[in-house]
């Protein structure tokens, strides 16, 4: 059977494991051990699910619809992780980057308690071009740095730190969000094309991306 899952609803297999990530409502459905009834697009946000019970479920739910023949909307999708930063040394630091992150990291820490998901993640095109070199030199700069911030929070607020941090360049960057199962995990990081900009490659290879934007 066709189905499209709704704009706000992304999906992921992990394993024989379908997980739904519903953005609006900042919440996560596992099916386990569903991988012979489901196959899903990786592009769009199109399925094939082969049995009429999880599709009833599904629709309960309010996550997506039987397909009526209208085109599925493509998704990003971010590049296979390749590499990460831990193997270079960071930059030297002056006290006024401190002072500057610092004080970055007070307002995303605010935006983020009144910033909804939905919010945060709207996509938009990911650009490329020579400036991934200094994407990369900005996220050594907040690596360096981050140890001395008043503030130390979960992956999320890493995330939209280093993307604040960014600034423009963050056009040049995906930011993933991966899930585990068997315990059930959520995860999220920064990328620039394969190269992991704020966490350890061995660690986001655990999760299966869902989302990237």
């Amino acid at each position: 059977m066709n189905w499209h899952w709704a704009p706000h609803v992304h999906a992921a297999m992990h394993g024989d494991d379908l997980v739904v990530l519903d953005v609006r409502r900042n919440d996560y459905l596992l099916l386990a051990a569903v991988g012979d009834a489901v196959q899903l697009a990786p592009d769009s946000n199109a399925a094939q699910i082969h049995e009429d019970d999880l599709v009833n479920q599904l629709e309960a739910a309010r996550l997506g619809a039987r397909s009526q023949g209208v085109a599925p909307a493509t998704r990003n999708r971010a590049p296979s992780a390749e590499r990460d930063l831990f193997d270079h040394g960071v930059p030297p630091l002056r006290m006024a980057q401190v002072a500057e992150l610092a004080a970055l990291s007070v307002r995303v820490t605010h935006s983020l308690r009144w910033t909804p998901l939905s919010r945060l993640v709207r996509s938009s095109p990911v650009q490329g071009g020579e400036d991934v070199f200094e994407v990369v030199r900005k996220a050594m700069v907040l690596r360096a740095a981050l140890p001395w911030l008043p503030l130390q929070g979960e992956c999320l607020y890493r995330a939209a730190l280093l993307r604040a941090h960014l600034g423009r360049l963050a056009g040049h960057t995906h930011w993933v969000f991966g899930v585990s199962t068997w315990p059930f995990s959520a995860h999220c990081w920064v990328q620039s094309g394969g190269v992991v900009l704020n966490d350890r490659l061995q660690r986001v290879r655990r999760f299966t991306p869902i989302l990237a934007v």
